[in-house]
């Protein structure tokens, strides 16, 4: 059996759309030696360009973290890496997270940038929590280049669930993914834990995702939620854990926190007066059955084996204006569509084996810019060429 160098976990409920697409987009990953790991509830249709291995486990439970368990253990590899199924990494995007695992021993957690479904705009990049569970942006200026941390008396560096890596001997050290975090900080709980035996956490800027916000049980495709159960039962269950003398507190604040999101989302009318009721009421029982939890992390730890080089290839960028052709070689083809419309840029990968960037003439490329701009086509294609060339290409980076 070839040695594997990182093994790709990616865990599915409900959204066989969904993990068709990013399994299809794996197959212009810069690395040629990992495997894919799938974790869901019905196996997916898998492109026959794909090269790497991917194992299927069966797995109807809604308990994310149970189902990372499930991952790590059928892993080969000894760095595990972690994306959604609403996710799109990036083409180099293996490449660029396990760097840190080759480059310092100590390091157990790697974190990457994460867009929007625009393509474009940050939802999130370097992300750290205190011992509560809230999380805060670090200093953005301070990570323009991959960063290597350790821990932090006052706070956690956080590697969000959608784009992070871990080593798997630190995780099997610490009894991995703490199960009874069955969706909601369970990525918070992993980093403090780490990160209080000493291990240091990695932030790569290059490293980035697409984020797409599915819809799933738990909240609807607009973000707004369908229940707050879990969000309650695991914030409950976290400061228990990690801030018990302040528990009550700070359980009291995430309560009034939520309610101000439902009022919010009132606002825009996406949600009705009732429904604030019921999901309080939701959130209020979660929370009590929270308070009942404990600790369940069943990986035991294991004899750490020799870490495989990482496999990697050449990849170049095809920008183009008509369909492309489906490819598995090197080319990286990307479709620009401009539409005389004033939508925002959308970049998004077809099942059908391309990358398209689509993008209304009248409309802006960026959140940030005003809703309606005029654009002349070759300064449009310029700019996006600038924008994805950093992401589709291989930059080399040092980590700090």
């Amino acid at each position: 059996m070839k040695p594997c160098a990182v093994s790709l976990i990616i865990v599915s409920q409900k959204r066989p759309k969904e993990l068709e697409r990013v399994i299809a987009s794996l197959v212009y990953q810069s690395v040629t030696n990992f495997e894919i790991i799938v974790v869901a509830d019905a196996p997916p249709l898998v492109s026959k360009f794909l090269k790497p291995p991917v194992k299927f486990i069966q797995f109807n439970e809604t308990n994310i973290s149970r189902a990372r368990n499930i991952g790590i253990e059928a892993a080969r590899a000894q760095i595990v890496a972690f994306c959604d199924d609403d996710a799109l990494p990036d083409p180099f995007w293996l490449e660029r997270i396990c760097k840190p695992f080759y480059q310092d021993k100590q390091v157990a957690a790697a974190a990457g940038f994460c867009r929007g479904r625009n393509g474009v705009s940050f939802q999130w990049k370097g992300v750290a929590f205190n011992k509560y569970g809230q999380d805060f942006h670090l200093d953005i200026a301070a990570l323009s280049a991959n960063q290597i941390l350790s821990p932090h008396p006052d706070y956690f560096y956080k590697a969000v669930g959608t784009n992070c890596a871990y080593r798997k001997s630190t995780l099997h050290k610490i009894g991995g993914f703490d199960e009874s975090f069955f969706y909601f900080l369970e990525d918070a709980d992993i980093n403090l834990r780490l990160q209080n035996e000493g291990y240091k956490t990695a932030i790569i800027p290059k490293a980035e995702i697409i984020h797409n916000y599915a819809e799933s049980r738990g909240r609807a495709s607009n973000r707004v939620p369908k229940s707050l159960y879990n969000l309650g039962a695991s914030t409950h269950y976290f400061l228990k854990r990690h801030a018990p003398e302040d528990r009550v507190q700070n359980l009291d604040q995430f309560h009034s926190d939520q309610e101000k999101r439902l009022v919010a989302f009132f606002h825009l009318g996406l949600i009705r007066p009732r429904q604030i009721k019921g999901l309080m009421r939701d959130l209020r029982r979660g929370s009590d059955a929270g308070a009942y939890r404990e600790s369940i992390t069943p990986l035991k730890k294991i004899r750490s084996t020799k870490m495989a080089a990482l496999k990697l290839r050449d990849l170049t960028l095809e920008l183009s204006r008509i369909e492309p052709v489906t490819t598995a070689g090197d080319i990286i083809p990307i479709q620009l569509r401009m539409l005389p419309t004033t939508h925002g840029a959308r970049l998004t990968f077809r099942r059908k084996g391309y990358w398209r960037m689509t993008f209304g003439r009248f409309g802006r490329l960026h959140r940030n810019e005003p809703w309606y701009r005029y654009r002349f086509r070759k300064t449009a294609i310029k700019r996006i060429e600038n924008f994805l060339l950093p992401r589709f290409t291989r930059q080399e980076e040092t980590a700090k």
